[in-house]
């Protein structure tokens, strides 16, 4: 629809604390126009919205730690409702993945995270950027704040390497139940990929007893 930062603001301003209280998903997906100036903006409002479940920015041209640091706001929101953020097809890297990290590490709503192709790559910036980012995916230790609602992060497109697979590594050994589904590149070593995909199994159990038909 092209909109820009103004649309953004005048969305954000719309869906603040004590305005919209319907709305629960906002798609703005492929709108390359908002870019990170429009994010900003739109995040104003959205940082203290109260009812919104899902924010769909796909393709929006977010960029670097200023499109991240606003995001990270949206999350810290301590009665924010988001559940599913879909951020794929942007230009976060890894300045931008550490700033996000900063209101995932307080959030305890969000379920599902998509950050599918975002130029994170294998530079010691993305490489940082994921270090931050597991310690969003690792259990912690103190109940204040409690443990992380995330089960379902996509990380598709992104050139991680090795290094940055074994970095992910050591937040999804078999002890971390809670993520159902993490997803990366194929073109991980063989080994690396098999040690920290998932795909999310739809809760079915291998076997067990048919149910008994109806008569």
């Amino acid at each position: 629809d092209n909109i820009g930062p103004m649309g953004g603001l005048a969305i954000g301003h719309s869906l603040a604390y004590g305005k919209n209280l319907s709305l629960l998903t906002l798609k703005l997906d492929y709108n390359s126009t908002l870019g990170t100036k429009g994010v900003v903006d739109l995040c104003t409002g959205l940082r203290t919205n109260r009812t919104l479940k899902q924010l769909h920015l796909q393709f929006c041209d977010i960029s670097g730690a200023e499109g991240g640091t606003a995001l990270a706001d949206v999350l810290a929101n301590r009665m924010g409702v988001l559940e599913i953020l879909n951020l794929t097809g942007n230009r976060l890297g890894g300045p931008g993945l550490s700033a996000l990290c900063q209101g995932l590490l307080v959030n305890v709503k969000l379920t599902n995270l998509s950050l599918a192709d975002n130029m994170i790559d294998a530079t010691e910036e993305d490489l940082q950027g994921l270090a931050d980012f597991r310690g969003c995916l690792q259990s912690r230790k103190s109940a204040r704040p409690p443990d992380s609602a995330l089960t379902h992060v996509d990380l598709m497109y992104n050139r991680i390497g090795e290094r940055g697979a074994g970095i992910l590594a050591e937040a999804l050994g078999p002890e971390n139940s809670r993520i159902q589904e993490f997803l990366v590149d194929l073109t991980l070593p063989l080994t690396m990929f098999e040690q920290i995909f998932r795909r999310d199994q739809g809760g079915k159990k291998k076997g067990g007893k048919k149910g008994k038909k109806k008569k």
